[in-house]
């Protein structure tokens, strides 16, 4: 999941395959060089952007030992109840 606990879209996940796909030499003669330079361009920004979303998201300033003890203070919690 990302930061905005929202689990990767379908077609994040289906670009992320195609991009790996294409980043091959049968994949670049498939497509043409310009076509994936085009691809990969596209899917740098995108991934820019979500790299800036989520150094922006004030969520992502919790430190994980916090988080983890917290969760499992609620686990321990369930267990007693």
């Amino acid at each position: 999941m990302n930061k905005t606990n929202k689990p990767k879209t379908i077609a994040d996940i289906q670009l992320d395959q195609f991009l790996r796909e294409l980043d091959t030499e049968e994949g670049r003669k498939r497509i043409g060089d310009d076509a994936f330079k085009e691809a990969k361009a596209a899917h740098d920004a995108w991934f820019g952007t979500k790299v800036q979303e989520a150094l922006a998201d004030p969520m992502s300033a919790v430190p994980h030992d916090k988080v983890m003890d917290d969760v499992q203070a609620l686990i321990d919690k369930k267990r007693r109840a």
